[in-house]
């Protein structure tokens, strides 16, 4: 009989397929109004090769095609403001706490943290077998989780003002006072 069955992908695959495949950075799409037909025709070119066949849309349809493409470039672009904005201070973006007592006693309304660091989390399984013929069988096996976690965590920032925050931690430090939490306030 020949050889083995060609691979055939399931409908449930082949409907993924594409989604999270970027299209090439050098794609122009270009739209040709065609007055015959009252259509509109998309044109993909990467350099002067088609890229894609040419697609036939209605005005209805080029008119959600190019709203998807005006929500998608706005969300870019305030997606890439708040990256911009939060950089600036650091990881986390700057807070501000507007109340007259915390004012009074910090100084002013902003917290600033600057978390630098690096956290390392390693999961694991391990199956013991034992065949001794005293224990049932679902005794035989066990299955145990292995954690283990490394933290090297340095934080500085300011609340307000006055109060500067100093910390060193680290999971694999000898001592326990190698983790060391600075606080220092300055008032005017």
């Amino acid at each position: 009989m020949g050889g083995p069955a060609p691979y055939r992908p399931t409908n449930n695959l082949l409907s993924l397929t594409g989604i999270f495949d970027p299209d090439p950075p050098n794609l122009v799409r270009t739209f040709v109004y065609d007055p015959d037909m009252n259509n509109y025709v998309m044109y993909e070119y990467v350099g002067n090769l088609l890229y894609r066949p040419p697609q036939v849309l209605t005005f209805t349809q080029y008119l959600h095609y190019k709203q998807l493409q005006d929500q998608r470039n706005y969300f870019k672009k305030l997606s890439d403001n708040y990256a911009y904005q939060s950089q600036k201070p650091g990881f986390i973006p700057a807070i501000q706490i507007h109340n007259e007592t915390f004012e009074r006693i910090f100084g002013s309304p902003n917290i600033t943290l600057r978390p630098q660091g690096s956290v390392e989390a390693i999961m694991s399984g391990q199956i013991n077998s034992n065949q001794n013929p005293l224990f049932n069988t679902k005794q035989r096996e066990q299955f145990n989780f292995n954690f283990d976690q490394r933290i090297q965590l340095n934080l500085t920032g300011m609340i307000g003002d006055k109060l500067s925050v100093a910390t060193n931690y680290n999971t694999d430090a000898q001592f326990q006072f190698d983790n060391q939490v600075k606080l220092d306030y300055k008032g005017h």
